[in-house]
């Protein structure tokens, strides 16, 4: 039997294509902060199952028609293992990508939820001063 992967279309693409300098920003502040909530519950879903994303950015967060958030590029994903924030998992190397990647992950290659909180604090921050990091 072969097997197919199915995606949703993003239409409005990703959210570093909304923000940056000399961008023009349509988002109002309201349906930024409503992108960023988006984020979160998102986040807080992997986290609930013991995932950690480890490379949380504007260009991972796909829009669709409706602006809401989905987090996408689960290519660097790892598996705490359990469900408890405490939880990490050791890495070899330090994966993601630079601005955004949590600097305790830098010190002791473990990926933590934390990291990906760490992530989305600069994402919210380029978010709301249409900014990139």
């Amino acid at each position: 039997m072969e097997q197919i992967l199915v995606y949703e279309y993003m239409e409005n693409k990703d959210l570093e294509s909304w923000i940056g300098p000399g961008l023009p920003n349509p988002l109002s502040l309201w349906q930024r902060l409503d992108v960023l909530i988006g984020v979160a519950k998102g986040l807080q879903y992997l986290h609930d199952f013991g995932i950690v994303h480890r490379d949380i950015k504007p260009a991972n967060i796909l829009l669709d028609g409706k602006m809401q958030a989905k987090i996408a590029d689960f290519g660097l994903v790892k598996l705490s293992g359990g469900t408890s924030m405490g939880t990490s998992v050791a890495a070899t190397r330090v994966m993601g990508t630079p601005g955004y990647v949590d600097p305790a992950y830098y010190k002791t290659h473990k990926a933590t939820p934390a990291a990906d909180v760490h992530s989305f604090g600069v994402v919210m921050l380029v978010v709301i001063t249409a900014r990139k990091a």
